[in-house]
């Protein structure tokens, strides 16, 4: 049995939990025995996302917490009552890192993640970006028998407008976040730099471009790409969020940070984090744009949200909101994410950290440098209903 195996019938062991998380890195020595099998070495175990089949069965991902740097992840499948041996398993071997999976129509999974270098899936061999220390992305179809019926590696290409000997091949950027699988459809949400590319090679987009004292640079982007059911290739990119190019001679430039959105019949609600230098965040929907906000920018950062509501059926933007948290520095100020979008009970419910200020309602501030949110949003026009906070102290140890 390899360890990813071995590490499955672990964590099928935890899956009856809603969700748990072993996040840190770990530099004990040991040993951890199941059924027979030893696992040795200073690795600590963590869990990525699960999801139930549309037949009921669950299955979960993992991985290591040095996944990045070497050791692989695996998918495995257990039945409703969780016994002890998984039905299946798959081991996705080289580095890399699980990020979303949802349930397909007919009781399988779309797995979504980022890798290094190369990755094996069953059968499947998938080529990335050959840098060591840059991630591409990649999207399988799993069926209910464990079979990996096929995947594709996403590279962004290198703009040619920055070509120099800094800024080669094994520059760019390409990161999957989530996936969504809807109305038969099934989309990826993907933050890139320079140019990233439909299949078959037709159509395209482009990240916003930035200045650095006069020589260009690639802003990170985000896009929310379709994805075809036979080969899990982009057909399309339906929605793109990020900066407008060329905005200053200097060093300014936006950046899309950490983006969630959730569909709910043919409407998409998208949730992004403001980031980078230039304070006017733009939205394009069917290669059309569409919207553009104007952020706070102070000590070097820009601390705000942007939220929309798209018809895809019509692309059409219904509803969109620019919020801002103003940021003033404090040392040693923790990193700010958002983390989940969900409708629950009816709600549209937004989760994730803050720095300082929370964007979503100012008058609430970090007990310490930051706090955890969640927050509840009118679905019609995405203004905000309520928000909670963690009121943790992390600088004298949350007392």
């Amino acid at each position: 049995m390899k360890i990813s195996t071995c590490l499955a019938v672990a964590l099928l062991s935890l899956s009856s939990m809603s969700a748990f998380a072993q996040d840190a890195e770990s530099d004990l020595k040991g040993e951890l025995k199941f059924e027979n099998v030893t696992v040795s070495g200073g690795y600590a175990q963590g869990s990525t996302p699960m999801v139930a089949t549309s037949e009921g069965n669950i299955v979960v991902t993992g991985t290591t917490a040095n996944a990045m740097s070497g050791v692989g992840s695996f998918i495995a499948m257990s039945a409703k009552d969780m016994p002890a041996t998984p039905i299946w398993t798959v081991d996705l071997a080289g580095s890399n890192i699980v990020t979303s999976i949802v349930a397909d129509a007919d009781g399988g999974v779309f797995i979504g993640g980022n890798f290094k270098k190369a990755l094996s899936l069953g059968s499947i061999d998938l080529v990335g970006n050959s840098a060591d220390d840059q991630r591409s992305s990649f999207v399988a179809h799993i069926n209910k028998n464990g079979e990996v019926v096929a995947a594709k590696a996403f590279v962004a290409d290198l703009n040619e407008e920055l070509k120099s000997e800094y800024y080669t091949e094994e520059s760019t950027v390409c990161n999957l976040s989530q996936l969504a699988f809807a109305n038969g459809k099934l989309y990826a949400g993907f933050t890139f730099d320079n140019i990233l590319k439909s299949s078959d090679g037709s159509k395209q987009v482009a990240a916003s471009l930035a200045s650095y004292y006069g020589s260009k640079m690639a802003a990170k982007t985000y896009t929310i790409a379709q994805i075809d059911l036979n080969n899990m290739g982009i057909v399309d990119f339906p929605v793109v969020f990020g900066g407008k190019e060329d905005s200053a001679p200097v060093y300014e430039g936006f950046e899309a940070g950490p983006t969630r959105f959730v569909i709910d019949g043919s409407t998409l609600y998208l949730a992004a984090q403001t980031a980078g230098y230039t304070p006017i965040a733009c939205l394009w929907i069917n290669g059309e744009f569409k919207d553009s906000k104007e952020y706070h920018y102070e000590s070097g950062c820009i601390n705000g949200y942007y939220l929309a509501k798209i018809d895809m059926a019509t692309n059409t933007l219904v509803a969109s909101q620019a919020y801002d948290g103003v940021y003033t520095y404090k040392s040693g100020s923790a990193e700010r994410a958002l983390n989940s979008l969900e409708f629950v009970d009816g709600n549209l419910v937004l989760a994730g950290s803050f720095i300082q200020k929370c964007p979503l309602m100012p008058s609430i501030e970090a007990v310490g440098n930051s706090d955890l949110f969640v927050a509840t949003l009118d679905k019609s026009d995405l203004s905000v209903k309520k928000v909670l906070s963690s009121k943790y102290d992390e600088t004298d140890g949350g007392t």
